[in-house]
């Protein structure tokens, strides 16, 4: 264990949870642009400067794994701290870590039982949920691309190294990133398993992988290594990665809180017609194909290594708990078996 704990501190221990509920009735600025500029920006600069060692190496996926690198900061990923400190981006909630109102207290995590002290105080952070091309996602699943992703695609490497097929390789991937979330960065620390960090920690890989494979990273008529074209992070963000759509699996104690909390907060009538919930599950509904790891998933699910977290969604927390909406909600009834096929990685 401690072998474990040591080797996750190595990439991030910031492992704040999201809560999209609280912000459903809001329409947030398409931070695509900003965030797309700036992690452009810190990538190309991470290539550039392994051009000044004495010694550059001959291989893309070295370099790539090396300039992955740059986007670490302590425990939190550089991209990340970024972005809950900038004002460039339209964010809910707008600051964290003692920087204005946290919301955690209106949260569906909410506990009071949880101390202030560290590091339970990093339970009571909540990410801040921005708007990538009309996907809504936590801020957390930027660092979990570069901070997991990276580890994943570097885990992928060595196996290839060692003489492993690619299809054996990326089951070492897909095994460590699975593993980060079920100890330390999700069921063990937050009592969390998020399928929407585990959706961005595979897209990560995949970014990773494509940044030679698709050639955004060559070298120039000077034979330097340089970013040749533009990463859009739109191709790696995914409606599989937002927690009402894609919900978590929790521990028990945990799970009965969050039920509490959205059957008494969220299962309204009022709710459900007036907040952007449905309107949104209809649009990622439209645009989601479930990704390998979705599937990876899937399997663990059926073979009972991990729990259902469709039990989780919104709607069928809503029936589970008999709230007044129950009777009402006969009308999304069909939308959420469409939901349920969709996220089940079935194709309509």
């Amino acid at each position: 264990m401690k072998v474990i704990f040591l080797c996750f501190f190595s990439f991030s221990i910031y492992a704040a949870e999201v809560d999209h509920y609280l912000f459903m009735y809001d329409n947030q600025k398409d931070a695509t642009p900003v965030l797309n500029k700036r992690f452009n920006s810190m990538l190309a600069e991470s290539i550039a400067k392994q051009n000044k060692n004495a010694y550059v190496s001959k291989k893309c996926t070295s370099v790539v794994a090396k300039a992955g690198k740059g986007f670490k900061q302590g425990t939190e990923s550089k991209i990340g701290r970024w972005l809950r400190d900038t004002y460039k981006v339209d964010q809910r909630p707008r600051s964290i870590n003692g920087k204005g109102h946290s919301y955690y207290d209106e949260s569906i995590y909410f506990d009071p039982k949880v101390k202030d002290i560290w590091p339970m105080t990093i339970l009571k952070n909540l990410a801040p949920i921005i708007n990538v091309g009309g996907v809504y996602v936590g801020g957390d699943k930027i660092g979990h691309m570069t901070g997991v992703g990276l580890s994943m695609y570097t885990t992928y490497l060595r196996s290839r190294k060692l003489g492993r097929s690619e299809k054996k390789a990326e089951r070492k991937a897909f095994n460590f990133g699975y593993l980060t979330e079920i100890t330390l960065l999700g069921a063990m620390g937050s009592k969390v398993t998020s399928f929407g960090d585990l959706e961005a920690n595979y897209q990560g890989y995949r970014m990773f992988r494509d940044l030679c494979e698709k050639n955004y990273v060559t070298k120039n008529d000077q034979g330097k290594w340089h970013l040749s074209k533009k990463v859009d992070l739109r191709v790696y963000i995914t409606p599989y990665m937002n927690e009402v759509f894609n919900p978590s699996v929790y521990t028990k104690k945990r799970r009965k809180l969050v039920v509490n909390h959205i059957d008494q907060k969220y299962c309204t009538e009022k709710y459900f017609k007036k907040s952007h919930l449905i309107s949104r599950q209809r649009y990622y509904k439209s645009i989601a194909r479930p990704s390998p790891m979705q599937l990876y998933l899937k399997e663990k699910i059926k073979r009972g290594k991990l729990d259902d977290h469709l039990r989780n969604h919104i709607v069928n927390i809503c029936y589970e708990t008999e709230s007044p909406i129950s009777k009402s909600l006969v009308d999304y009834k069909s939308l959420f078996q469409i939901l349920m096929a969709r996220l089940d990685g079935h194709q309509d």
